[in-house]
């Protein structure tokens, strides 16, 4: 009887205990059509399912922040993941420039495409590229 209970209030804990989600790490490799682009050509996201941010990581954020920078979600459904930020960053003319980031994975595929928008400039950099799940 004893071990009926046990195992009965067990299989209780164990179903109202909340269940934790894993956070999901992507890994996308990125190209653009030009040679001196503000697109990295590998970008790191880990996000948990749910939540309204997400680390970000990338050469261009090595170079200007050194350590990752928390991303806000912007759109996910069950088709795709779509995340932003903003670097401060140097222009080779030594000017600073606020660049907002944007990335979407496509969650089946996983397609992405990333654009940056410099503040204050007409122009914007485009990439396309894949991702891989770690």
């Amino acid at each position: 009887m004893f071990q009926i209970l046990r195992v009965s209030l067990a299989a209780l804990i164990a179903l109202s205990a909340p269940a934790f989600a894993k956070p999901e790490t992507y890994i996308c490799d990125m190209k653009t059509n030009r040679d001196r682009s503000w697109i990295p050509k590998q970008v790191v996201l880990q996000h948990e399912a749910g939540s309204s941010t997400a680390i970000v990581n990338d050469p261009i954020i090595n170079a200007y922040v050194g350590q990752p920078v928390n991303g806000k979600v912007t759109n996910e459904t069950s088709q795709r993941l779509s995340v932003s930020w903003t670097l401060t960053t140097v222009a080779s003319n030594g000017d600073r420039t606020k660049m907002a980031y944007s990335i979407t994975i496509g969650t089946a595929d996983l397609h992405a495409s990333m654009r940056a928008v410099p503040a204050g400039y007409d122009n914007s950099f485009n990439g396309r590229g894949q991702c891989r799940r770690r």
